[in-house]
């Protein structure tokens, strides 16, 4: 009797823990596009003066407010995306919450990529700032949610996200 019931309680759990885990959909940059969209830049329009600091934030502020559209279908959806870490909430070298961009050095350089093409990732768990330089999956709930940081507008948020290393 204590036998079958054990067997039981393995196949009920055995079957739970497979809805219990999270399938997160691989994805990459392009898909956080709608299809037909095509960034408008005016290079008269956005062209800096890199001489003045106050026109550059003026500058910066204008670019980032260009019309960038999100995929609304990727709401709430599970997904996988890889990136480079830009820290914004950080103790130390724990990293918490961050910019993930799509090519290493974006937002250091100007200008900043599209709010479609950043997705600001709030950590499960700490990141140790030792992984930064290097290219990382991010797996986690999308939202089509804007953020602003002092670095640039992202178009999407990422909740409860972990991350492991992009293996080549």
């Amino acid at each position: 009797m204590v036998t079958r019931l054990l067997c039981c309680v393995l196949i009920w759990y055995c079957a739970m823990s497979a809805a219990w885990a999270k399938d997160y959909q691989t994805t990459d940059w392009d898909a956080l596009m709608p299809p037909d969209w095509v960034p408008e830049f005016n290079e008269q329009e956005y062209a800096p003066d890199l001489s003045d600091e106050e026109d550059d934030a003026a500058w910066l502020s204008q670019f980032n407010s260009m019309p960038a559209p999100t995929v609304p279908e990727l709401n709430n959806q599970p997904l996988r995306i890889p990136g480079y870490v830009l820290p914004v909430k950080y103790d130390g070298s724990k990293v918490y919450e961050f910019l993930l961009v799509p090519y290493v050095g974006a937002c250091i350089h100007v200008p900043p990529p599209p709010a479609n093409q950043m997705v600001y990732v709030i950590l499960d768990q700490p990141l140790e700032a030792a992984q930064l330089w290097e290219p990382v999956w991010a797996s986690g709930i999308m939202k089509t949610e804007i953020a602003d940081t002092k670095l640039a507008t992202a178009g999407y948020k990422m909740l409860k996200a972990t991350i492991e290393r992009y293996e080549y």
